[in-house]
């Protein structure tokens, strides 16, 4: 059997690094089914300087790659770079003839421009539902995390997480179990001047320490009008892997602060990832994942926030035991005909 991994996208901060989730789905995607003996990769342009060199298999490269926060016209040059490579992709899936294909990053170009005859014969992640549900119901199987859109009527969607580790990372020999973790990029998706006042306020005993790159102006705004205050401490940076999963090893605890309308069709990378470092996260009711702790509204926050060590342990069942049914499923799709 011939198996393609694709990748139209590869997601870039402005130095041209991979962020976000294509790299993980991609990883995890090849170890779930890298026992097919014939698997080929077709990425976007960046992935030439960030993929794993270990990987033998054979590897084709798009000619571009989509570089998110960026100004209006590079919003344009993006819309030209993913349709390019889409169709370059579908010319190419003619060529090779493959038995598989799976679509590990989503662009929703890919939904309007594959022919039915490809979508027949292909997986695809989805990470964010905003488009017409029936665009997905000519795929063989999408791979979702997202609630809404695995409880619809098609039978062609499965509730799995992006990416997962079935292995715990190191904790830190002295985490800190007292502060509230804040991480990744800040921007208009995230309540993050909601969850400022919050600590300045009403959380009495414990820190909140925001790390990553400010991309939302009204923080910077709220940030330089404010007293500084000892509660807060904010870095202001783009955040490589190496300090990301530092702070995350770092922290028992990590607050996921997205606002409803942002964040109840679409999926957190610092949720998945703060499993695999053993962090426990704290996400709004409204994102009905698997692990953690649940507030519903900023008064239930406060009060969690202050009574940490009150926490049940039931509460925290661990998305990883279910690690061998995700990758089972996954694999029973791939092989059938």
């Amino acid at each position: 059997m011939k198996l393609l991994l694709i990748d139209t996208k590869g997601n870039t901060n402005k130095f041209g690094e991979i962020i976000g989730h294509p790299l993980k789905v991609l990883n995890q995607s090849y170890n779930i089914i890298s026992k097919v003996h014939n698997i080929s990769f077709l990425l976007a342009n960046s992935f030439k300087f960030t993929f794993i060199k270990d990987y033998t298999e054979t590897k084709e490269f798009l000619p571009f790659s989509v570089t998110i926060y960026t100004n209006f016209i590079g919003r344009i040059k993006n819309h030209f770079r993913r349709i390019l490579n889409i169709l370059l992709c579908i010319n190419y899936i003619y060529k090779m003839n493959p038995d598989k294909i799976w679509f590990v990053n989503q662009d929703n170009y890919l939904l309007y421009l594959l022919p039915n005859k490809i979508k027949a014969k292909s997986f695809i992640n989805i990470y964010s539902y905003n488009f017409n549900i029936f665009r997905i119901n000519k795929f063989k199987a999408v791979f979702t995390s997202i609630h809404n859109l695995a409880s619809n009527s098609l039978s062609n969607t499965y509730l799995i997480p992006d990416y997962i580790s079935k292995f715990n990372s190191n904790k830190s020999d002295k985490v800190n179990t007292e502060d509230i973790l804040y991480i990744g990029s800040i921007n208009q998706d995230k309540d993050t001047i909601a969850i400022i006042k919050l600590f300045e306020d009403k959380v009495d005993k414990r820190r909140l320490f925001i790390y990553g790159k400010i991309y939302d102006k009204s923080v910077l705004s709220y940030i330089s009008k404010s007293e500084k205050n000892e509660k807060i401490i904010i870095k202001n940076e783009y955040l490589n892997d190496d300090s990301y999963q530092k702070y995350l090893e770092n922290f028992k605890y990590v607050i996921l602060p997205y606002k409803k309308n942002s964040y109840l069709n679409r999926g957190s990378g610092v949720y998945f990832d703060s499993i695999k470092f053993n962090c426990i996260p704290i996400f709004p009711s409204f994102m009905k994942n698997y692990y953690g702790i649940k507030y519903d509204n900023y008064d239930n926050l406060v009060s969690i926030l202050n009574n940490l060590e009150c926490i049940p342990k039931s509460t925290l069942s661990n998305v990883k035991n279910n690690y061998d049914e995700y990758e089972k499923l996954i694999q029973k799709l791939i092989y059938e005909k």
